[in-house]
């Protein structure tokens, strides 16, 4: 999507302020999630860029009935509000590194005197909730009271989901699905896209920097009951995968395998849950139990994961290594920082990787001390003896990750 301008944002700021006039409700909790709690969500799909203009990964915002809305932004991103955030109506909160973000808000809230305190269930963490009935009197505010007011233009183009080849991994669904402790009677319900790639051995790069797609999940003994949008395709799926079409009245899809499976206990996980799961979820019935997903089951690394870990790692310190001789060989040329990006990009997929894992740093020196530096500059010129920056992962045939730092010389 086109950045949104300054003007654009001040006018979703109004439209929302008079929906909460309207009905009166002094606040509103507008989060970055979405309806997966991922932790990277596109600016077209992100809500509160939509309110204030700020593109970092990670903020949340609390709007007032006066207008004014305040943006939350931890350490890693005080630098980059200062630059994203043009309207005068937004308030920029810097917050100390012991201050949690949604703490911040709750504490914003009351200063304000607020009783009330409206919040997007599609997008909110079941785990808030009882931090929201501790401290106000919650509303529930749908998204779609949100999007149908502002300016917004919801256009993705989702990848296909594709098997990952069973011979890297060594295991197919069926072994996965052995490793859940799942007695008759049980099932998983799964929200974080991280645990449905995983179980169902599939991999669609719908986000940034994510090798995952976007779906829910209902995962019995012997099969993973996998919903998502129409739109999207999945190739060459395991047999004991079933897709399922996704909206929001999927409850009837979920009652009715409830039902033919025998479910009487249905474990969900608490923090990659919305709040829109969970009464969802509450409406089915068996006995809702919560975990922590499958965040457990996955640490445990088989003898065939581990060395393909080693793989895709060599891969991955061959990039830096290619990029970093080439930063070096190529000062008399005055490369910038954004040229160190770009060419980090070029020497990963040179090396087979399929996507970066994050957005690469790479910072020459005054820049290189910014945590989270995600802006390299063209015009910053990398000089003989900077001291560089380089922080740079890639996604590789699997779908797994690296992640790796080196700070050099140039």
């Amino acid at each position: 999507m086109q950045h949104l301008t300054k003007d654009q944002i001040d006018a979703n700021i109004k439209a929302l302020t008079g929906i909460l006039k309207q009905n009166k409700l002094p606040a509103l909790y507008i989060p970055s999630f979405d309806h997966n709690i991922s932790e990277y969500v596109p600016l077209w799909n992100n809500l509160r860029y939509l309110v204030t203009g700020f593109k970092g990964s990670t903020a949340d915002t609390l709007l007032l009935d006066s207008g004014k809305i305040h943006l939350f932004v931890d350490g890693r991103y005080h630098i980059q509000a200062d630059q994203d955030v043009e309207s005068s109506n937004v308030v920029i909160e810097k917050l100390p590194a012991n201050i949690r973000i949604f703490q911040a808000v709750i504490d914003k809230a009351h200063e304000k005197g607020i009783e009330k305190l409206g919040y997007i269930p599609e997008r909110t963490p079941y785990g808030y909730l009882s931090y929201l009935n501790e401290n106000f009197q919650p509303v529930s505010f749908s998204e779609t009271n949100f999007l149908k007011e502002i300016n917004f233009e919801q256009k993705a183009q989702f990848p296909d989901v594709v098997k990952v080849d069973e011979n890297l991994l060594g295991q197919n669904v069926q072994a996965r699905l052995s490793r859940c402790p799942l007695k008759s009677g049980e099932a998983y319900f799964l929200s974080a896209i991280d645990d449905i790639a995983w179980i169902t051995n599939m991999r669609g790069y719908h986000l940034p920097f994510h090798s995952t797609f976007l779906a829910k999940a209902l995962v019995t003994k012997d099969k993973v009951h996998v919903f998502a949008q129409e739109t999207i395709k999945f190739k060459d799926s395991d047999q004991l995968v079933e897709v399922h079409p996704y909206s929001d009245s999927y409850e009837s899809a979920l009652k009715k395998i409830v039902k033919d499976q025998g479910i009487k206990n249905l474990h969900f996980d608490k923090n990659a849950s919305t709040l829109f799961d969970y009464e969802t979820l509450k409406s089915l019935p068996v006995d809702l139990k919560e975990n922590e997903g499958l965040t457990w089951i996955k640490c445990l690394k088989t003898s065939v994961e581990i060395p393909e870990y080693e793989r895709i790692f060599e891969k991955g310190s061959q990039a830096i290594y290619e990029t970093i001789k080439w930063c070096k060989d190529s000062l008399d040329q005055k490369i910038s920082e954004r040229d160190l990006y770009n060419k980090t990009t070029e020497f990963y997929k040179a090396n087979g990787a399929t996507e970066q894992s994050f957005n690469t740093i790479s910072g020459a020196g005054e820049n290189g001390a910014i945590v989270h530096y995600g802006n390299p500059k063209a015009d910053r010129i990398i000089k003989k003896e900077d001291l560089v920056l380089l922080d740079s992962g890639g996604y590789f045939e699997t779908g797994l990750a690296t992640d790796t730092t080196r700070t050099f010389l140039a």
